[in-house]
C-alpha cells in the first residue's frame, strides 16, 4: 500500500512507521499490529529503502551497487598478489551474507553489519587504491570528508540511543499509571525522534487519564 501511494519518493526517510498504521488500514490487515504495538519496519532492507525512499532511491542504490560491482572487477584484476585475492575473495563472501541476510532481515538497521561492510568493501577495494593515483590534497579531502559523515552517524545514534532510553523510562511509568511522568517523558522522547509513535500513542493515553481530552 505505501510502496503504491508514493511510488517516486515514498514517505521520507525513518517515516516507514509513521505511514504504515494508516496503510495497513486500506490494504490488508496486519495481526501484529495493535494499539500498544506498531512495528518499527519491514521485513527486509529493499523494501524498506522503496517504501522510504521511492523508485529513485531504490534506482541510486541500484546504481550503487552496479558501481561497486564494476570496482570490485577491476579490484580483481589490479590483484596480483595472491595474498590479496584471498582477502578480496573472503571479504565479497562475508559481504555477500550481509547482502542474503538484507533480503530476508534489516541488518542495516542495525550499528555492526553496516561498519563491518565498510571495512570489507575497503579491504575490496584496497588493490584499486594501490594502482590508483590519488593526490595527498584528495586523500586529506576524503579524510575530512568521511570524518564528518562519522561525526554525524555518531551523533543521529545518540540521539535515537537517548530517545530509546527515555522510552524505555516511559513505559515503566506507564506501567506504575504515573500519567504525568508518562506526559513528561514522551515529551523528551519526541524532542529527539518525532517517528515515535508508540510513545506519542501513550502520551495521548496519559493525558486522556489526566483529563486533558484536547491535547489527548
Amino acid at each position: 500500500v505505501i510502496v503504491r501511494e508514493h511510488p517516486v519518493a515514498g514517505v521520507g526517510l525513518n517515516n516507514w512507521r509513521v505511514a504504515y498504521p494508516d496503510a495497513t488500514l486500506r490494504g490488508v490487515t496486519d495481526p501484529t499490529l495493535r494499539l500498544n504495538l506498531v512495528p518499527d519496519r519491514t521485513h527486509n532492507d529493499p523494501l524498506q529503502i522503496w517504501s522510504e525512499l521511492g523508485t529513485i532511491g531504490l534506482g541510486l542504490a541500484f546504481v550503487i551497487v552496479v558501481l561497486f560491482f564494476t570496482e570490485t572487477h577491476f579490484a580483481f584484476r589490479s590483484a596480483v598478489a595472491r595474498e590479496d585475492r584471498l582477502v578480496l575473495i573472503g571479504s565479497l563472501a562475508a559481504l555477500a551474507a550481509i547482502a542474503v541476510d538484507a533480503l530476508c532481515s534489516f541488518p542495516l538497521d542495525r550499528e555492526i553489519p553496516p561498519l563491518y561492510g565498510a571495512v570489507l568493501i575497503a579491504l575490496i577495494l584496497r588493490p584499486v587504491a594501490r594502482t590508483t593515483a590519488i593526490s595527498a590534497q584528495t586523500s586529506r579531502r576524503f579524510a575530512v570528508m568521511a570524518f564528518a559523515a562519522a561525526l554525524a552517524l555518531g551523533a543521529w545514534h545518540a540521539r535515537q540511543w537517548t530517545a530509546e532510553l527515555f522510552f524505555k523510562q516511559q513505559l515503566e511509568a506507564l506501567r506504575k499509571k504515573d500519567w504525568a511522568e508518562v506526559v513528561r517523558l514522551g515529551e523528551k522522547v519526541q524532542t529527539l525522534d518525532t517517528t515515535r509513535v508508540d510513545s506519542l500513542r501513550y502520551s495521548g493515553r496519559a493525558l486522556e487519564q489526566l483529563g486533558k481530552l484536547d491535547e489527548a
